[in-house]
């Protein structure tokens, strides 16, 4: 599944010789895996070279610039893992993961 406004970019622009142009300096490419039961949130960013692993998840809005192992979670820019698909919390706790939970929690009602 890949979310809405999500981008998986193939190409970029090589900007080693500061004597030239950065567009007339040619493109890099590198190709793209999405593995099998992936799941790319919306307006996650998937750059050029990388492989997603099967039934990986992608967090929305995340900028994935390295390989993605099978079955983990990732978030951020740029994206690391928080844990495996069929982990709980308290197996694999990162203080990312964390900070994640508490922002998810729900404010108390004022009285």
């Amino acid at each position: 599944m890949i979310g809405a406004n999500a981008c998986i970019i193939s190409a970029g622009h090589q900007i080693h010789d500061p004597d030239r142009l950065i567009q007339h300096q040619g493109l890099t490419y590198g190709r793209i895996i999405i593995g099998s039961g992936a799941w790319i949130g919306a307006g996650a960013i998937i750059l050029q070279g990388v492989e997603i692993g099967d039934g990986a998840v992608v967090g929305a809005g995340s900028v994935v610039c390295k390989n993605v192992p099978p079955q983990a979670v990732v978030v951020g820019n740029p994206a690391r893992i928080i844990k495996y698909r069929g982990e709980t919390a308290s197996r694999k706790e990162t203080p990312l993961f964390t900070r994640l939970l508490q922002c998810l929690k729900p404010s108390p009602l004022p009285r």
